[in-house]
């Protein structure tokens, strides 16, 4: 997986707010037009990291419908706009949408909490609920699932390639700032 399809994973959980996910290794290549199974040159079948989002079940489908729909996007726009999604321009230009839709959600964030008091209590309020289920979400998933989490951070050459492609990182930025970042069907699945 690049890294801004983890990202995207753990903006999603942010903007949903009572939903957790990780990074699961090694599971078959999917054709998404076929159903089938992919298998490179050589016969070997391809293998690629994918993300397992956990907490509360509707909000789980939600969460994977959000990012299947994102994920499938911002590829789409990198491809066009620089001839791929998981390296060189491509790669940082996802990186840079993924940082430009959670610098959107923190303007909404804080907008929100600047409307007044009743709005910034109702705030407080949903987000203790969200860390509530989002701590008994992690203990299901260390206690009782034998799941170990663990935090990842970018490697010096990674750092190194996002100075080199900037410009597409800023491009995506500003394309993500742009995007119209919505729950989808959230009424017609939560009710």
């Amino acid at each position: 997986m690049c890294s801004w399809e983890r990202r995207l994973a753990v903006f999603i959980c942010s903007f949903i707010g009572s939903v957790k996910c990780y990074k699961q290794a090694n599971q078959p290549v999917v054709s998404q037009a076929t159903g089938l199974k992919q298998y490179d040159e050589k016969g070997y079948l391809k293998t690629r990291g994918s993300i397992v989002f956990y907490g509360i079940t509707d909000e789980v489908e939600v969460a994977q419908e959000m990012y299947d729909t994102w994920r499938t996007t911002i590829a789409a726009m990198a491809r066009l706009r620089f001839g791929g999604a998981l390296r060189g321009a491509g790669l940082h230009y996802g990186d840079g949408f993924v940082q430009g839709m959670e610098q959107r959600l923190r303007d909404a964030k804080h907008a929100e909490t600047q409307e007044g008091d009743q709005t910034f209590a109702l705030v407080v309020q949903s987000n203790a609920i969200a860390k509530r289920k989002q701590e008994k979400a992690e203990y299901w998933m260390a206690h009782v699932q034998g799941v170990k989490l663990q935090k990842a951070a970018p490697s010096y050459r990674s750092r190194r390639a996002a100075a080199q492609h900037a410009g597409a990182k800023s491009q995506g930025k500003a394309d993500g700032r742009n995007a119209d970042v919505n729950r989808p069907n959230v009424h017609k699945k939560l009710t």
